[in-house]
């Protein structure tokens, strides 16, 4: 029996004070009795735990709401089931599969759990699962999202959805009657908690205790305050901890923002083409993958294979190595990247959904999470896909998206936003306004908590300018300047153009070239050190693995068996595997000289 069902039970005899609900242990009360009950807690008013009657707060109940329909409510409460309607539920998921647009228009007032028969809320989720997935919805899809999910069976398979069909469909009214499903749900919850409460209450008689209980049980079902106070806000710090910087690796921006992006707080990088944004925010993410935190990327302007590539430069691969793919050279790139917690979502999803499964993933996996979107500009969300709204209101709504999923999942939230032509296409960035110079819309300056510039340095394609116009985690204005080393993928901290105009001048500029060349020829040489270690170690685990299996084993077998595993490997690579290993190895002599293997 489902909570709500153990709620529903009316006595017949309101008087009887003594007569219990046999599934939950609460006294079961009249609808007249709780809602005086109700209206004297939320008035305050009470006498030795009998609460005078008054009316109840439409406030809490309905705001707004017309008094009949409180009076239809309370008729319901009064049957020997809570209130529901079920032509009402088929009504809306008939809409939406007859016009699948509608779910847009509801999604926002109906949740799966608001709905009071099972299989409803199962076709209602699976709809939601469908439209967010940028996949029709549709008898057959939902169908088979049932499958997937293990409920078609349950819900009484596929005549059942083809019944919902059926329904008289309320397109037109959809909105009035997705709200009557959301407020019978909210009707139910009252009723369970306040007999819930009431259990409470029979338990001890102190009136103090009770209405303290009550009123905290169900505070989750008010409307929500259209103010906060001093007090919220320190309490909700209280629960939240301190703030979280997550350092990006590159000084100057740390330095500047108190150690990086905090969870739960977005940051939008406005940029010229070819400024360095997409660079930037693959270096940020491909730093914070290395530490273990889940990363999610969403980019419209970028394929997942293209990022993949920058990952591998940044590793010490060339580009070359990406198009040639020679199987090697492969193995070794997977052994550098492919573990990494980071997964690529389809252009066409939208911000909700990506930020729900990243969500859920880093959950599962006990991570934080950064979600990475490249740009504001050319990512959906759930209001703006396929919606007839202009170029500004579309960037908007990503936007609020964007800023909602930060804040809901507490993630790190990292955006490029295209520049506007006015703010990128005047070299004399003195007359320009950095805050200002999101294309399309000012929400990307209202919302972003910190907000950069990017340009090219006239003159030299490699040097970024940045500017910082917004910081809420430090000082606004900051602006340095960034090399970024196209063949690397890598963006390290400068001193700014060279002016050459010397012949020391140009002794700098060699000496500089010189020592990038060394330092990328050391980055080089650290990354592929880093490959060979990591294949080493990968070695020596399967070597480990195949010896506790097989202790004892000769060296000609466990030959055999490692080239197995690792599909295809010469002796020499397995003598090698061997000796690393050292003294985490045991070798006896067998029979006719052979070298038996065991662990140590």
């Amino acid at each position: 029996m489902t909570r709500a069902q153990g709620a529903t039970r009316v006595n017949k005899d309101p008087n009887d004070p003594t007569s219990l609900d046999p599934t939950t242990g609460v006294r079961e009360i009249s609808s007249d009795e709780f809602s005086k009950r109700v209206a004297g807690q939320l008035n305050g008013s009470s006498t030795n735990g009998v609460h005078k009657t008054a009316e109840p707060d439409e406030g809490f109940f309905a705001t707004h709401e017309e008094a009949d329909e409180e009076k239809e409510l309370q008729e319901l409460s009064d049957r020997p089931e809570p209130p529901n309607d079920i032509e009402a539920e088929s009504a809306v998921l008939s809409a939406i599969l007859c016009g699948p647009e509608t779910v847009d228009k509801i999604r926002n007032i109906l949740k799966p759990e608001h709905f009071f028969t099972e299989s409803h809320k199962y076709i209602y989720r699976a709809c939601l699962d469908l439209f967010d997935r940028g996949d029709p919805v549709d008898k057959i899809n939902v169908q088979a999202r049932l499958m997937e999910m293990g409920r078609l069976i349950q819900i009484g398979g596929p005549s059942y959805v083809a019944d919902v069909i059926n329904s008289s469909p309320a397109i037109i009214n959809v909105k009035p009657y997705a709200k009557r499903v959301a407020k019978l749900y909210a009707h139910r919850e009252l009723i369970y908690q306040c007999r819930v409460t009431e259990a409470a209450y029979q338990k001890d008689k102190n009136t103090e205790i009770h209405s303290d209980l009550l009123r905290s049980r169900l505070e989750d079902l008010k409307p929500p305050s259209s103010f906060l106070t001093s007090t919220d806000i320190f309490q909700q710090w209280a629960k939240d901890g301190p703030l979280i910087h997550e350092p990006t690796g590159i000084p100057p921006i740390d330095n500047a923002t108190g150690g990086g992006p905090v969870y739960g707080t977005r940051w939008i990088l406005n940029g010229a083409p070819d400024a360095g944004k997409t660079a930037l925010l693959v270096q940020i993410g491909h730093t914070y993958a290395r530490r273990g935190i889940a990363v999610g990327f969403l980019a419209a302007d970028e394929e997942p294979s293209d990022l993949v590539t920058r990952f591998a430069q940044r590793d010490g691969f060339s580009r070359l190595d990406c198009e040639i793919r020679d199987p090697n050279t492969l193995g070794l790139i997977q052994d550098a990247d492919g573990g990494l917690p980071v997964r690529f979502y389809r252009a066409d999803m939208t911000i909700e959904a990506a930020a729900d499964d990243l969500a859920l993933w880093a959950r599962q996996r006990g991570s934080q999470a950064a979600l990475i979107v490249d740009s504001i500009q050319t990512v959906i969300c759930a209001a703006s896909r396929g919606s007839e709204l202009g170029a500004r209101e579309v960037v908007t709504a990503n936007v609020q998206a964007f800023k909602n999923c930060a804040m809901k999942y507490k993630l790190i939230a990292l955006a490029t936003s295209e520049m506007n032509r006015a703010a990128y296409r005047n070299g004399n960035t003195a007359d320009q306004n950095d805050m200002a110079s999101g294309a399309e819309s000012r929400a990307i300056e209202f919302l972003a908590r910190v907000l950069l510039t990017l340009r090219s340095v006239k003159g030299s394609p490699d040097l970024v300018e940045v500017a910082i116009p917004k910081n809420k985690h430090g000082p606004s204005g900051v602006s340095f300047h960034l090399h970024l080393d196209r063949r690397r993928m890598m963006l390290f901290e400068s001193d700014g153009p060279v002016i050459v105009d010397s012949e020391a001048a140009k002794e700098d500029e060699k000496a500089l070239k010189e020592r990038l060349a060394a330092e990328a020829l050391a980055a080089q040489e650290a990354s592929a050190a880093l490959a060979r270690k990591e294949v080493h170690l990968r070695e020596e685990a399967l070597c480990l693995s195949v010896v506790a299996e097989q202790p004892g084993i000769g060296v000609h077998e466990l030959r055999a068996a490692m080239a197995a595993k690792l599909g295809g490997c010469g002796r020499a690579r397995v003598d090698d595997t061997i000796a690393r290993l050292g003294k985490r190895l045991r070798i006896e002599p067998g029979p006719r000289g052979a070298k038996l293997h065991y662990l140590n």
